[in-house]
């Protein structure tokens, strides 16, 4: 204070004696420049020292602490201005780690761009239990705990209702510990309208897996949090700029709701999940929001875990980035999720897997969207669907999304329906540039006769994109197997398969299998018989040492088509025994017998 009082009286003396060199000068010679060039320099020099000087009067009016108890306590109504300006003092303020403790109802209104400053040292406010508070226009900033209920702005008790209107969280920071500006207990109701919470920290170096989350919000089990045309701007956090919890674990499930319209998450960060976290088990409806620029190790902007409902609506996606689901991530740490996407746009996000969505074992259903420049460097451009969830896809749009498989979509389930959908412009490096999905194989027809069995399939998919498929076939009767050769559809989506000849009498399951990907195919049993044959040769009565071959005929004794691959044996009279002789095929429908092709007796006859 002293140095700021000498201060004080050397500018008033400067002052003075300027205004004696401005009267001297206008008494003077007006033509005289040099006096005028020396005037205008002591000038500059006094504006300089006037701007300090008003801004070491600003920095002195702002009250500390203990000045802020005496206003609200001061107060004989719940309803409390701020008119000034409030930052914790270390030498001034005796004070615990909360900041300011409310225990009943009441509402602060701040005046003339009132703050509330922690120092870095003190949290800022604490809500009892029970409690109706209204905030309205206040900054909370640099505020720091190390209250075990965290919360370095604010604290809300269990069971009470907040308000914050047109405030700003600032700057405020726990370490191991959760909820960088707003912490809430259980069963909690948060409104929150035009409101911006930037630069918020949630950090963790004691390498436990529950602390360090929620950098803006931490809303425990049952909380009802609602959020309006309000912002959340480059906060920090090991999980979540907001974190909304249904479940803890070996303690009851209380399901928490959250509503968000009209809201901009932009650039935050987190070690895991960066966005807006939905834990177990909650639900929540986001209409009308922006997810840009977050950024995490895992999901990038918003994660729904284990919902057994959440909505998005007309909601924007843009850059944001993540291992998988850059933009949007579908947990089931327990239960399936099940969510609406409706006429949400999602551009350059990009991820490993599920550029813009990832689905795990979820109930997905997208309409009227738009899915433009997603990537994944592995699977799924646009989305990735795994684990046999449910995906529909109804009149949306892919342009321009890539993939190593599936450029726009990449889906193992065979639950899906896709209808009115374009795709424009995807790629892959590898396979499938648009859809990358399971399909359906029917056998349609089989046909046989001995020694051949032959299979017309179709191949559909719920997918409007069918490209060719690598099908084959097995047949399956205990350790005996047979495999038709690998084939490709046609156009239709049909191809033609023939398992290989001499397959053994027996009764077989099929098996059919695509070159890549999942498939499913109607259940088919075949039973492989000995075919009734007629067998004529010409006849012939001659020396057997001049015969040099033998013509005969072996047909099917129904369909009277020529059998083909049949082994038979003949009997040669020789004048004095019989030989026998195993005869090689020479044209399709004729056998040629020679004498090196001897078999055993014990070769049966087929």
């Amino acid at each position: 204070m002293t140095k700021f009082i000498k201060k004080s009286a050397l500018m008033l003396v400067c002052a003075i004696f300027l205004l004696l060199v401005i009267g001297s000068v206008q008494a003077g010679d007006l033509n005289d420049t040099s006096v005028l060039a020396d005037v205008d320099i002591e000038t500059d020099a006094v504006d300089v020292d006037l701007v300090s000087e008003e801004n070491s009067v600003g920095e002195s009016n702002v009250k500390t602490f203990t000045d802020l108890e005496d206003r609200i306590d001061g107060f004989s109504t719940s309803v409390v201005t701020l008119n000034e300006s409030y930052k914790f003092n270390p030498d001034a303020d005796v004070w615990n780690t909360y900041g300011y403790y409310i225990s009943s109802d009441m509402t602060l209104i701040g005046e003339n761009n009132c703050y509330i400053d922690g120092s870095n040292s003190i949290g800022l406010l604490c809500i009892d239990s029970n409690c109706n508070v209204v905030l309205e226009n206040i900054t909370f900033k640099n505020g720091k705990t190390t209250n075990v209920y965290s919360g370095s702005a604010i604290r809300l008790g269990e069971g009470s209702n907040l308000t914050i209107i047109n405030c700003v969280f600032e700057s405020n920071i726990v370490e191991n510990l959760n909820g960088g500006a707003l912490f809430t207990q259980e069963n909690t109701n948060i409104t929150i309208r035009n409101s911006t919470f930037k630069g918020n920290i949630a950090r963790d170096n004691s390498g436990s897996a529950k602390l360090g989350m929620g950098s803006a919000i931490y809303a425990d089990r049952g909380s009802s949090l609602n959020m309006y045309d309000s912002k959340f701007i480059g906060n920090n956090a090991k999980l979540a700029t907001v974190l909304l919890i249904s479940s803890l674990d070996g303690i009851e499930t209380i399901e928490s709701h959250a509503y968000v319209e009209n809201c901009l998450f932009d650039n935050n960060k987190a070690d895991k999940y960066s966005g807006f976290y939905l834990d177990e088990y909650g639900t929540a409806e986001f209409i009308n929001s922006t997810f840009k620029n977050n950024n995490a190790q895992v999901g990038g902007a918003l994660i729904l875990d284990s919902t057994p409902y959440a909505l998005i609506k007309n909601c924007v996606f843009e850059k944001n980035s993540g291992t998988s689901g850059a933009a949007v991530r579908l947990a089931h740490d327990h239960d399936s999720s099940n969510v609406e996407v409706i006429g949400s746009k999602f551009s350059q996000n990009t991820a490993e897997y599920g550029g813009a969505i990832y689905a795990d074992n979820a109930k997905l259903k997208v309409l009227n969207c738009t899915f433009n420049a997603n990537k994944a460097s592995e699977t799924g451009g646009a989305i990735r669907e795994i684990n046999n969830g449910k995906i529909e896809v109804y009149n949306s749009s892919f342009t321009g999304n890539s993939a190593k498989k599936g450029g726009a979509i990449f889906s193992s389930t065979r639950d899906a329906a896709s209808y009115n959908c374009t795709y424009i412009k995807n790629s892959a490096s590898e396979s499938y540039p648009d859809v990358y999905g399971a399909v359906d194989i029917n056998i349609q027809t089989v046909s046989s006769y001995f020694g051949d069995v032959k299979f017309k399939v179709k191949v559909t998919t719920p997918w409007e994109t069918l490209v060719s498929q690598e099908v084959r076939i097995k047949l399956v009767s205990g350790k005996t197997v047979f495999y038709s050769p690998a084939d490709e559809t046609n156009e239709e989506g049909i191809a033609y398969l023939k398992v290989a000849d001499k397959t053994a009498v027996g009764k077989y399951s099929v098996e059919l299998s695509r070159h890549e990907g999942e498939c499913t195919i109607n259940k088919l049993s075949v039973n492989v018989i000995a075919a009734p044959c007629s067998v004529s040769f010409n006849k012939v009565t001659m020396i057997y040492s001049c015969i040099n071959s033998v013509k005969g005929y072996i047909t099917n004794s129904k369909t009277k088509n020529p059998v083909s691959g049949t082994r038979i044996k003949i009997k040669v009279y020789t004048g004095k025994s019989y030989r026998t002789y195993t005869p090689k095929w020479g044209m399709m429908d004729h056998l040629q017998s020679t004498r090196p092709s001897l078999l055993p007796e014990s070769t049966p006859l087929r």
